[in-house]
């Protein structure tokens, strides 16, 4: 039995992967997508499951819904199906407006404790410095040696 296009997405979501949801918001003229029709689009640019019409309709969506995940953005697309030179290749006779969303995992938190360098602190405002030595050590990429110990090392090695 096919899944529904919210089982994708509770899935996509379980699994911690980027993707977009195209939904067309307004048609008209001669289209081949209903407003409200919904495409769930992965971060390969797959179209996973639903509809936002064919052909160009689809590859133009799927272009535009990879850059929305590529900057985590909103965006509104208006397909113009009239115009085959000028529009999206399809002389359909009609025009869409695909409201696209990127739906991007949450960061991964990661909380260290005990934290901060074992400088003997004993005041909140030495712990606090403990603590912002070592976000700066891992932040700079600093090799966590006194400066005296480490421009002796540099002489000796010629660094």
């Amino acid at each position: 039995m096919p899944k529904s296009i919210f089982e994708h997405i509770v899935q996509q979501q379980k699994d911690r992967r980027p993707f977009a949801l195209a939904t067309v918001i307004e048609t008209r003229g001669s289209v081949s997508a209903r407003t409200a029709a919904k495409a769930l689009i992965n971060d390969q640019g797959r179209l996973v499951c639903g509809w936002v019409g064919g052909g160009c309709a689809e590859s133009t969506t799927i272009t535009k819904a990879l850059e929305c995940m590529e900057n985590g953005a909103t965006a509104l697309l208006d397909i113009d199906l009239d115009d085959e030179m000028l529009g999206a290749g399809m002389p359909c006779g009609g025009s869409m407006r695909v409201y696209i969303e990127a739906v991007l995992p949450a960061p991964t938190l990661w909380i260290m404790a005990p934290a901060g360098l074992d400088l003997g602190a004993r005041t909140p405002e030495e712990i606090a410095l403990c603590v912002m030595s070592e976000i700066t050590l891992l932040r700079r990429g600093g090799s966590g040696l006194r400066m005296r110990d480490k421009l002796q090392r540099e002489a000796r090695h010629g660094e």
